[in-house]
């Protein structure tokens, strides 16, 4: 189902506002072209990007907000690990104050984890890691819930990442993510020369575009039955997201917001 969303009020008070930290010392210029793929990532250029994209307020805020929303509000006694979590400001703002007993915010991105936890309002809940989505370093089957916001469409194998979240959530545990996948005008497949290429670039603005790996609606469905997790609910949204205009194939691909929820299957076993 593809959903144009009103402006949702936010469901949970945010936290007081962080003093901003120093940037890093290879952040790009200001008014130079940030560019991030995967492979940047770890990198200050990644914080370069945060600064100029931010998915809670502009045209992405409502999403953000039913993404929110499609997160059960009370976490009270919950472990909850937070997937390509950036500078915390979902994990520390968002989740925290719903009442986790343990809340783990991953990512790849040292410069990321510490910023979050130089920023990182003093919930004594909260821990922050250095870790590749890949292969979640933390210990299997004691998750109850783990979310994710535009962190898997850098993945290059969902099946890998998908395998990893089972791998740590418990039996019957959930995932609740937010992500772009690409369709053609025919449907949720890509056409064959566009998942050849798999990077598609997207102009987020005029400084930031970022490449989104070619994930089909039909790529995340087939990863996560084959990871052991049951979808229980899936909504696009119309996001208009620009492809940039030197992508040879730009008239042939859309990009969609997509919230997924599933849960852990009973006795699914996945490979670490």
């Amino acid at each position: 189902m593809t959903t144009d969303i009103p402006g949702i009020p936010s469901r949970v008070p945010m936290a007081p506002p962080a003093s901003t930290p120093a940037p890093p010392a290879d952040e790009p210029a200001a008014g130079d072209t940030v560019e991030v793929g995967r492979a940047d990532y770890a990198g200050a250029r990644a914080v370069a990007y945060s600064k100029d994209v931010n998915y809670t307020k502009g045209p992405d805020q409502a999403i953000t907000e039913r993404y929110l929303a499609t997160i059960p509000r009370f976490l009270t006694g919950k472990y909850v690990i937070d997937v390509a979590c950036g500078g915390g400001e979902l994990t520390s703002q968002q989740l925290a104050p719903r009442g986790p007993e343990r809340l783990v915010g991953v990512d790849i991105s040292p410069d990321f984890i510490r910023q979050a936890v130089r920023e990182a309002p003093p919930y004594p809940s909260v821990t922050y890691v250095v870790g590749d989505m890949n292969r979640l370093p933390l210990a299997p089957g004691k998750a109850d819930l783990v979310v994710s916001r535009f962190g898997v469409h850098y993945a290059e194998d969902l099946k890998t990442v998908f395998g990893s979240i089972s791998q740590v959530l418990k039996s019957g545990g959930e995932v609740v993510f937010l992500t772009n996948m690409m369709r053609s005008d025919d449907g949720d497949t890509l056409p064959v020369e566009v998942a050849r290429d798999r990077w598609i670039p997207i102009q987020l603005s005029d400084r930031v575009r970022v490449n989104n790996l070619a994930h089909s609606r039909q790529d995340y469905l087939d990863a996560l039955r084959e990871s052991g997790l049951e979808v229980d609910s899936m909504e696009t949204f119309n996001a208009d997201y620009k492809i940039a205009d030197d992508y040879k194939h730009r008239d042939r691909v859309h990009v969609d917001a997509t919230i997924v929820r599933a849960h852990k299957v009973d006795g699914a076993e996945v490979q670490g």
